[in-house]
């Protein structure tokens, strides 16, 4: 199986690959940490790399929505879980992981640390998840509704509670392979 995990800042991509790929013991990459580089640079041709060299493999699940690669993880995944909550539920917990990890100095990607002068950037999570909210579940529900991805499985979670029935699904798919 190969799997993406998709849906706007905070919603738990990583949380749900990380259970994803525990319970089906399967490769995981996030793509977050083959984005960022320390300094919170980013490199786009190595990150390309590094995406191509982690879906070249077998088996896999990622989590991530960057455009710059979407299509490529998109058509080789065989799955697609989508966490596409309502705007309350992200923004509660992409501002509540935020605050936590600015009070916790938590290292992220690379050493990074999220700090409470980068919540003024329009690119910290907290903005980027209210700016984006709508426009990535359009482009989402747009982008599944084409041809070129009706090859993916997709499990589309409007709920938090849906989540452990989502992966139960795919252990089940997993054991008819």
């Amino acid at each position: 199986m190969r799997i993406v995990v998709v849906g706007i800042s905070g919603a738990g991509k990583t949380t749900m690959a990380n259970e994803i790929a525990s319970k089906l013991a399967l490769p995981l990459s996030e793509l977050d940490a083959l984005y960022w580089r320390a300094g919170w640079q980013r490199d786009l041709d190595d990150f390309s790399r590094r995406v191509e060299g982690a879906i070249s493999a077998e088996t896999w699940v990622i989590d991530g929505n960057y455009n710059v690669v979407r299509r490529s993880i998109w058509m080789r995944a065989t799955h697609l879980v989508w966490l596409d909550y309502g705007l309350a539920v992200v923004m509660y917990r992409v501002i509540l992981r935020s605050i936590i990890r600015n009070i916790r100095q938590e290292k992220l990607w690379d050493g990074n640390k999220d700090t409470w002068r980068l919540w003024f950037r329009a690119d910290h999570p907290i903005r980027r998840a209210w700016r984006n909210w709508g426009l990535l579940r359009r482009e989402i529900d747009e982008m599944l509704r084409s041809s070129e991805y009706a090859h993916l499985v997709v499990l589309r979670l409007r709920r938090p509670r849906e989540a452990s029935n989502a992966i139960d699904k795919l252990m089940d798919l997993s054991k008819q392979r």
